[in-house]
């Protein structure tokens, strides 16, 4: 079945929903796809860097780093511009 891990502060929960479906609901509300199995919460951006291979980095104030695939890389950026 179709399940998305939902990361919060310290804890963890399940969501029986396709991620597809997750990001439809939580993209008007300052979340953005940053790689085919991530959501990112673009409040919570402390910093990103570019990466050799194209991708970036993105450093969460909570200090979890995440890789920002080259295909959503764009669209992320355009984001984080917007707000």
């Amino acid at each position: 079945a179709n399940y998305v891990v939902v990361h919060w502060r310290d804890r963890e929960g399940l969501l029986r929903e396709t991620l597809q479906t997750l990001e439809a609901r939580l993209t008007p509300h300052g979340f953005a796809r940053s790689h085919r199995s991530t959501l990112v919460n673009l409040a919570r951006v402390r910093e990103l860097k570019p990466l050799s291979d194209g991708a970036w980095r993105l450093t969460l104030d909570s200090g979890a780093e995440l890789v920002v695939s080259r295909s959503h890389r764009d669209g992320l950026l355009a984001r984080l511009k917007q707000g």
